[in-house]
Order: C-alpha cells, then structure tokens, then sequence
C-alpha cells in the first residue's frame, strides 16, 4: 500500500474512533495542508488514539496553525511527537494555546525540536 492509501486509511481509522488504533506513527511523510487539516478534524472527534508520531513530516507554521485545533477538544492525547519540522516560534504559539484552552486534558508530552 502506498503511503497516501495508507494515510487515507488511517484518517478513516481514526473517523471512526477504532479501539485498536492508540497509536499512530507517521513520521518522514510529507503532509500537505489538506492532510493537516483532514488529520486535525478527524482527531477533533478520536476517542482512542493517545500517542501521535509526526516527526519529519515538513510540518510548517502553517500546517501547525490548522493541526493543532483538535488540540483544543481532544481529550486523550499524551504523546505528541513533532521533532525535525519547520515549526518555529509561531507554530508554538499554536500549539502552546491550543494545550492550554483544552480543559479536559490531564496532561501532553510534545517533542518539537
């Protein structure tokens, strides 16, 4: 399966809040804005996943922007994985807000480097 297939699958994956999916690794893909933002609505909804691996995926202030809207409604996340992007001080202003209007969340461990 090519790597958009199995984007797409996991994007239907996480729609519909499979039990089995906690943990989703997808690092070294080069997501484009319409996958963020696909990504960000469909973990608004996500009861399940808890540990998210992005890390090498040309993930800019952009992409940041949109991304972390689910941030501010999903509940279960606690690991977040972000290393190697193009995220800089504006992109962490997005996600540093999004974490902190979220008032469900017990705790996230995010990696941005």
């Amino acid at each position: 399966m090519n790597a958009e297939k199995e984007f797409k699958n996991d994007l239907q994956r996480l729609t519909l809040n499979d039990k089995t999916l906690t943990q989703l690794d997808l690092p070294n893909n080069q997501i484009k804005a319409e996958g963020m933002q696909a990504l960000s609505d469909a973990l608004k909804a996500n009861q399940t996943l808890t540990h998210l691996d992005l890390s090498e995926s040309l993930i800019d202030n952009e992409k940041m922007q949109a991304f972390s809207e689910f941030l501010k409604v999903n509940p279960n996340l606690i690991k977040l994985d972000l290393s190697h992007n193009q995220i800089g001080l504006k992109g962490l202003k997005y996600l540093s807000k999004a974490i902190k209007e979220n008032q469900t969340r017990n705790q996230i461990e995010s990696f941005v480097e």
